[in-house]
Protein backbone atom coordinates (compact mmCIF):
# COMPACT_ATOMS: atom_id res chain seq x y z
CA UNK A 1 0.00 0.00 0.00
CA UNK A 2 2.83 2.23 0.94
CA UNK A 3 4.45 2.16 -2.65
CA UNK A 4 1.01 2.91 -4.29
CA UNK A 5 0.98 5.72 -2.26
CA UNK A 6 4.13 6.94 -2.69
CA UNK A 7 3.82 6.06 -6.98
CA UNK A 8 0.46 7.98 -6.57
CA UNK A 9 2.36 11.28 -5.21
CA UNK A 10 4.84 10.66 -8.01
CA UNK A 11 2.66 11.05 -10.63
CA UNK A 12 0.66 14.03 -8.96
CA UNK A 13 4.06 15.89 -8.64
CA UNK A 14 4.67 14.81 -11.99
CA UNK A 15 1.23 16.15 -13.66
CA UNK A 16 1.36 19.28 -10.96
CA UNK A 17 4.99 20.13 -12.37
CA UNK A 18 4.19 19.02 -16.25
CA UNK A 19 1.53 21.23 -16.64
CA UNK A 20 2.98 24.12 -14.69
CA UNK A 21 5.83 23.82 -17.53
CA UNK A 22 3.93 25.55 -19.76
CA UNK A 23 4.35 28.59 -17.83
CA UNK A 24 7.94 29.13 -17.60
CA UNK A 25 10.46 27.82 -14.81
CA UNK A 26 10.16 31.21 -12.90
CA UNK A 27 6.54 31.31 -12.56
CA UNK A 28 6.20 28.06 -11.91
CA UNK A 29 8.44 28.09 -9.33
CA UNK A 30 6.74 31.23 -7.62
CA UNK A 31 3.34 28.98 -7.70
CA UNK A 32 4.94 26.31 -6.28
CA UNK A 33 5.78 28.49 -3.77
CA UNK A 34 2.59 30.01 -3.27
CA UNK A 35 0.75 26.96 -3.05
CA UNK A 36 3.01 25.75 0.16
CA UNK A 37 4.13 28.77 1.53
CA UNK A 38 0.21 30.27 1.62
CA UNK A 39 -2.50 27.43 0.70
CA UNK A 40 -0.29 24.86 3.05
CA UNK A 41 -0.34 22.20 0.06
CA UNK A 42 2.82 19.80 -0.09
CA UNK A 43 3.57 18.20 -4.00
CA UNK A 44 5.91 15.57 -3.05
CA UNK A 45 7.34 12.22 -4.11
CA UNK A 46 6.61 11.16 -0.35
CA UNK A 47 3.24 13.03 0.04
CA UNK A 48 0.44 15.19 -1.88
CA UNK A 49 -2.40 16.91 -0.78
CA UNK A 50 -5.66 16.18 -2.53
CA UNK A 51 -5.77 17.67 -6.22
CA UNK A 52 -9.26 18.75 -5.42
CA UNK A 53 -7.15 21.19 -2.61
CA UNK A 54 -4.58 21.78 -5.27
CA UNK A 55 -7.26 22.47 -8.16
CA UNK A 56 -8.67 24.68 -5.60
CA UNK A 57 -5.55 26.79 -4.45
CA UNK A 58 -4.76 27.03 -8.29
CA UNK A 59 -8.30 28.72 -8.52
CA UNK A 60 -7.96 30.94 -6.09
CA UNK A 61 -4.74 32.34 -7.56
CA UNK A 62 -5.56 31.96 -11.46
CA UNK A 63 -9.00 32.60 -11.55
CA UNK A 64 -11.02 31.07 -14.59
CA UNK A 65 -7.51 30.85 -16.05
CA UNK A 66 -6.58 27.94 -13.91
CA UNK A 67 -9.43 25.64 -15.55
CA UNK A 68 -6.72 25.40 -18.31
CA UNK A 69 -3.74 24.07 -15.82
CA UNK A 70 -5.81 21.87 -14.29
CA UNK A 71 -6.95 20.27 -17.33
CA UNK A 72 -3.59 19.63 -17.87
CA UNK A 73 -2.90 18.07 -14.54
CA UNK A 74 -5.76 15.93 -14.70
CA UNK A 75 -5.10 13.42 -17.12
CA UNK A 76 -1.54 13.40 -16.06
CA UNK A 77 -2.95 12.30 -12.17
CA UNK A 78 -4.72 9.84 -13.64
CA UNK A 79 -2.57 7.62 -15.65
CA UNK A 80 -1.98 3.83 -14.63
Amino acid sequence: MARYLEAKCHRRKLAVEGALDVLGQPAKRTILSYLYRQKKIRIDTDYCSPLEEIEEALEDLLGSSAALIVHLIEPRDSMN
